[in-house]
Parts: structure tokens; sequence; C-alpha cells
């Protein structure tokens, strides 16, 4: 994914970069890397520990423009639980009560649209939206509907195992109609994928959509 990431041509100055479920931040600083300085870095951490490892890693890294959000991105604004999971894996964090989830968290929630519409950045291009919230995927997406038709590249952890079979056509309806093609990392390569393999998928597995049917 990283190799693939430099090969992309540069963005346009003043896109954005979402980052939803930033976790300690290695895909927030890496893009800010990347981005050298074009880039503004939108990074979402609900978890109030894992944000203050975010915080702290772009502190130590010298972030240059990574904004820092301690809410979920969601389909609505307000507030929900945020379902810890056992401290082997707190990258599992979950707006669902999966199961090994050891206790939960009241967090804020924002939609994507609305959050920017607040900012003054509706107008602004979305070089990449990278989403890992695992299985909350749908409402993450349904929150960014208005949004999508910006999106370069979305890379999205699906996770079929957490999300009903309405919830999964409704993420795949929203990313298709914004016009974006599907891919899976088979471990190498990105392979393009269809809707009817995504609907039966039943594993998680990375996915890049893009508005490049063959992603190089």
């Amino acid at each position: 994914v990283l190799a693939w990431l430099e090969r992309q041509p540069c963005p346009k100055p003043g896109a954005l970069v979402v980052d939803a479920g930033a976790n300690l931040g290695w895909y927030t600083l890496l893009l800010d890397r990347l981005g050298s300085g074009h880039l503004a870095v939108h990074a979402f951490e609900p978890d109030p520990d894992n944000r203050d490892l975010l915080e702290r890693n772009c502190a130590l890294n010298a972030a240059q423009d990574v904004t820092i959000n301690a809410c979920a991105l969601a389909d609505r604004h307000g507030k929900a639980l945020l379902h810890r999971y056992r401290d082997i894996n707190r990258g599992k964090h979950s707006l669902r009560p999966l199961e090994g989830s050891r206790d939960s968290v009241t967090v804020e929630t924002e939609t994507l649209d609305r959050y920017l519409h607040r900012k003054g950045l509706d107008e602004r291009d979305i070089w990449l939206f990278k989403i890992d919230v695992e299985g909350a995927e749908p409402e993450a997406i349904r929150g960014a509907v208005t949004s999508l038709p910006r999106v370069q590249i979305v890379l999205l952890e699906y996770s079929p195992q957490f999300i009903d079979a309405e919830g999964r056509r409704t993420l795949l309806d929203h990313l298709f109609t914004a016009g974006l093609a599907p891919s899976v990392w088979d471990g190498e390569n990105w392979i393009p994928a269809t809707r009817d393999q995504l609907e039966h998928e039943t594993r998680q597995r990375d996915t890049l959509w893009t508005r490049d049917l063959t992603p190089t």
C-alpha cells in the first residue's frame, strides 16, 4: 500500500486527506510526509488513549499540516459508545459491540459532510479518504455522501464479517454511485474486484477505490 501511494502523482496544493480511525498515526504521518506541505491531513480518532499517542507522534515527527479531531466519523452528529477491544489490539476499537471488547467509552460522532462544511472546506478536493473503523464503514460513508464525488482515492479496510447484508449493500451503493471502482489487495498487487465479489466476501480485506479501473 505504501509503495502504491508513493507512486501516485502529487496532488494539487491545498488538497485534503481524511484519516478515519487514525489510531496512533501511521497513515496520518505517512500522508503528511508524502504531501510535502501540499496536503492538509484531517485525522479522526475517538479513543482518548490512542489519540494521546497520535498527538505525541505528530509532535515527535514534526507533522507539517495535521488537524486531530477527537471524534468518530459516522452518519450523524452526536454521541455514541466506542467499544474498546483488549489491549492486545487497540486498533480494533469499534462503534459496534465486537466480541472481545473489554469496556466502552462515550465519544463524539460527526459526519464528514458536516465537518467539512463547518470548516469551510466543502469545495476542496479530497485526494485520499482512508477508513479503518472495524465494521462501522457504512456509517462513515453515509455521512460523506456529498463529499464522495470530490474524493480521488478511498483506502478502506472492508470488514464484512461485522456488517449485515443491508449494510454492505448500502456501503457499496454509495461508493459505486460516486464513480469509484474497487480493487482488493492480494498480498502483492491490487486486483480489480466486482460488486458481487464484495457483497459475498466474508473476511476482512484491504480495498482500494479509485477513478481508474486498473490501479498501478
